[in-house]
């Protein structure tokens, strides 16, 4: 395990769910975490309110038909939150960091221990596609390629020492006979 590993996974963890390779991300964490970490014994219970698409949260059919009240809302019902999740995760150490991983939907409300998404403050966008790339270019290369390869993803590729490997050569001109 490379010494910087659990500083490049907790940075790039940071904004992993606006990632338009968070599926890559999340099965590449589960492998490192799984590699090279340790389970813990202990388990958290993730409480997540998703706020209705409808009503924006806010409870009411906005703008109410003509003539008509401000109604509730039919997807909600008036409370403003569609839906309640309940996610069980596994602890991981890996390092110095705990991490969570492997979530589980669960049927049934339990009591939890973290309510709402897991917030990383003072990391930068920028930074976790950063750690992102560089923790795929050290322990999936071919999910590194991919990335560089692809125009959405920006970061990395222009101070990449790989760089040229992914420009498409261009051929020489010909010989004027």
């Amino acid at each position: 395990m490379h010494a910087i590993l659990p500083d490049l996974l907790r940075v790039a963890n940071a904004n992993a769910r606006r990632m338009g390779w968070s599926r890559e991300f999340y099965a590449l964490k589960d492998r490192l975490l799984r590699e090279y970490g340790q389970k813990q014994e202990a388990c958290d219970i993730q409480h997540i309110a998703d706020t209705c698409y409808t009503c924006y949260g806010s409870g009411k059919i906005d703008p109410p038909r003509v003539g008509a009240y401000a109604e509730k809302c039919y997807h909600c019902y008036g409370t403003g939150i569609y839906q309640h999740r309940y996610v069980l995760l596994e602890r991981w150490q890996l390092g110095p960091l705990t991490f969570h991983a492997n979530p589980v939907r669960l049927s049934t409300p339990q009591a939890s221990t973290i309510s709402g998404f897991i917030e990383h403050p003072g990391v930068e966008y920028d930074d976790s596609m950063r750690a992102f790339f560089c923790l795929a270019a050290l322990y999936d290369p071919p999910l590194a390629l991919r990335l560089a390869k692809t125009r959405r993803y920006k970061y990395g590729c222009e101070w990449w020492p790989g760089r040229e490997l992914l420009r498409p050569s261009k051929p020489e001109p010909a010989a004027a006979a």
